[in-house]
């Protein structure tokens, strides 16, 4: 075997290994999630189980309205994706495309902002969602994050890769610069709005902190909330958790494997340089 194929089979069998590795907890999850509620504290601890059973997706349901839950992070997730792709695109095209006076500035603020942990704005928030009645809401979950210097970033670095002759052959036609944007612009840039989308509905599916902060009413609950409520002071119930956990895995898992193929076009998108 030459030098060459023994290094890529050794690559081969490090990236086998390491996708294993990954995989072991999720396979866990999704196998403790069928176990009666004691199989998960035998020892030795058992790979699948003994008796395959759907007690502890019966029991998450039961008891809290887990079903509400799923939809309201449904709701929060897709109008939180969409504003965040609409706000996103629109600065990407207008940083990328434009010259203006203060523009790296602006870009540059941008990009600071992702040095910037997201609890140090939880407390001033928190005030302004109090002060102005979002207490409670699902705008208040929403609208504050949907603004991400991320996906900003992602787009401009998309958007520079669009010739500008495009863009004045559309004016020339009579396009105004809104239309430029929404027929030129956002088709050519399909990567890098996918990239995002998954960036913020994954963010936005995960978000634990913020709808706590904000959240009072237990009907407007998201599924990371109500699996922390199976954490009680005395007991901890893990075979709910495991259950709720593989229902609130899968819609983030069918939009990557959905979308996959963008991804990676939607990445080196963003390697572009100005």
């Amino acid at each position: 075997m030459s030098k060459a194929k023994l290094t890529k089979l050794i690559l081969l069998v490090i990236l086998a290994l390491g996708g294993i590795l990954i995989m072991l907890p999720f396979l866990w999850m999704i196998a403790s999630s069928f176990k009666p509620g004691q199989e998960m504290f035998t020892f030795p601890p058992t790979i699948l189980p003994r008796k395959w059973t759907l007690e502890s997706y019966g029991k998450l349901f039961k008891s809290v309205p887990f079903l509400r839950y799923y939809l309201n992070s449904v709701l929060i997730t897709v109008f939180y994706t969409l504003i965040g792709l609409f706000i996103s695109s629109l600065a990407g095209f207008a940083l990328a495309k434009y010259r203006f006076w203060g523009r790296e500035i602006i870009f540059s603020t941008v990009i600071s902002t992702l040095m910037i942990p997201m609890y140090a704005f939880v407390v001033p928030l928190y005030a302004f969602m109090a002060r102005i009645g979002w207490m409670d809401t699902y705008q208040a979950v929403i609208i504050p994050f949907a603004a991400n210097g991320l996906t900003i970033f992602f787009m401009r670095q998309g958007m520079l890769a669009i010739p500008d002759a495009l863009m004045d052959a559309a004016r020339i036609d009579g396009c105004t610069e809104f239309g430029i944007f929404w027929r030129v612009a956002l088709p050519l840039s399909k990567p890098s709005l996918i990239v995002c989308a998954i960036l913020l509905s994954t963010y936005a599916w995960n978000d634990f902190l913020w709808p706590l902060v904000v959240l009072r009413n237990s009907n407007h609950f998201t599924v990371p909330i109500a699996l922390a409520n199976f954490m009680g002071l005395y007991a901890v119930d893990y075979a709910s958790i495991m259950a709720g956990s593989v229902l609130a895995t899968l819609p983030v898992l069918v939009l990557f494997v959905l979308l996959q193929r963008y991804f990676v076009a939607g990445l080196l998108a963003g390697a572009i340089k100005q």
